[in-house]
């Protein structure tokens, strides 16, 4: 049984790496929060890609921490996904996101690393959105802010290929059907 378990998690794991080397790995971009519109590579058209955006950067004079979804606003205890702009009573629903394309998208966010849920602050400041289709063109990331010019910092962006998640649950997989065997 323990050579049948062997022989088992060798190919599936030959199988696991075959299926992960014809893929690219992912692609890391640091967005800066001076409003600098920063360029993927260009994504494979119909290809499915993970794209997760992490950590905080400075907005205003008041040195405020915010990050792809969410904000601290002056005076506030909470973190707010919408930006409320109290001399002009608006709300600006894409003011100090993270925008791709100069689109905003609703960034699922997490609490415990592992499950992600829209309209979701993350104290981890992770967010991701799941499933970004390639059209065959590079993407864009900007930190939307009308006035950056008091921000600092930067947001980290990894865009990812779906098969190297793929990759990755199978290779758990595999670990854990191997500790079956011995």
């Amino acid at each position: 049984m323990k050579t049948l378990c062997k022989v088992l998690f060798k190919t599936g794991l030959l199988l696991a790496i075959l299926l992960f080397v014809g893929e690219a790995a992912a692609e890391n971009l640091i967005v800066p929060a001076s409003g600098t519109t920063v360029t993927s590579s260009v994504l494979e058209a119909g290809k499915e890609y993970q794209i997760r955006a992490e950590g905080t950067y400075i907005y205003s004079w008041a040195n405020l921490p915010a990050d792809a979804e969410w904000h601290l606003r002056y005076g506030a205890t909470n973190w707010e996904e919408d930006y409320w702009d109290s001399g002009s009573g608006i709300y600006h629903y894409s003011e100090l996101d993270l925008l791709v394309n100069n689109t905003e998208y609703d960034w699922l966010g997490t609490t415990d690393g592992t499950n992600f849920a829209p309209h979701t602050y993350s104290p981890l400041h992770t967010y991701m959105i799941d499933s970004f289709v390639g059209t065959g063109q590079a993407i864009s990331f900007r930190i939307q802010d009308i006035d950056a010019s008091d921000n600092s910092g930067y947001l980290n962006v990894s865009i990812t290929p779906e098969p190297a998640t793929l990759f990755l649950l199978t290779l758990g997989g595999l670990l854990l059907r191997r500790k079956k065997c011995l």
